[in-house]
Order: structure tokens, then C-alpha cells, then sequence
């Protein structure tokens, strides 16, 4: 049993799961100009390339007032998630909280998720 438990462990060790990272302390917070869902729109779909962290999953809430960008990857069938970005509308700007909770931190992503919403392309 403890050599199971032990291998789940470290079969995880990229990433926590969703409820993991909804947890995790903030990393930074960008206050971007616009509304959650150009904001979100953004994040989720024109956030490609080089320099840009893989995008796991993403939600628009459904009154369109918040988001969630989980950054990650689906490998041979274990899923990690590596950071998360929350966007809540706040009058005419959207509070994007940036949280990385990966066992090894990824702090890179961070800062490219927070250069993306500021200037429109990753580092």
C-alpha cells in the first residue's frame, strides 16, 4: 500500500489538480482595461505561440463577469495543471489573479501570463 500510495504521489508531482490550484495563494494580480469576457476571449484564445504557456482548460462564467484559464497539459492520461488565471470584472477593468501551484514552480509562466495581459504577446 505504500509503495502505491507513493507512486500516485510522485505521478503527480507537475501539477495539483483544479481544486488545488483554486486554493493556492495569488502569485501577482494585472488589472487590465476592458470587459471579463474580451479579457477572457483573449486568454483563452489568442494566447498561442512561442513563449506562451499550453492552455489546459478554460470557463467563462455565465453571466460573463468572471473567468478561469487553467495552464497545463493532458500527458498519457494524467492531467496537470501548472498555474491559473481568475478574472473578475471590477467596473471597467477585470482583476486577473494569477496562481501558480505546481509542486515545481512555475513562476516563468507566471510572468508571461501577466506580460500577456499587459502588452498582448508573450515574452
Amino acid at each position: 500500500m505504500l509503495i502505491t500510495t507513493a507512486a500516485m504521489v510522485t505521478g503527480c508531482s507537475y501539477g495539483l489538480s483544479q481544486k488545488g490550484i483554486d486554493n493556492s495563494p495569488e502569485s501577482k494580480t494585472v488589472t487590465v482595461k476592458g470587459s471579463a469576457r474580451q479579457v477572457y476571449q483573449s486568454l483563452a484564445q489568442e494566447m498561442q505561440g512561442p513563449g506562451c504557456p499550453p492552455i489546459h482548460s478554460s470557463k467563462l462564467y455565465g453571466n460573463g463577469d468572471g473567468f478561469v484559464v487553467y495552464f497545463g497539459e493532458n500527458f498519457i492520461g494524467h492531467s496537470y495543471i501548472w498555474d491559473g488565471a481568475y478574472g473578475k470584472q471590477d467596473g471597467d477593468t477585470v482583476k486577473v489573479t494569477i496562481r501558480d501551484q505546481s509542486y515545481t514552480p512555475q513562476t516563468d509562466f507566471v510572468d508571461e501570463i501577466a506580460a500577456f495581459l499587459k502588452t498582448g504577446s508573450c515574452q
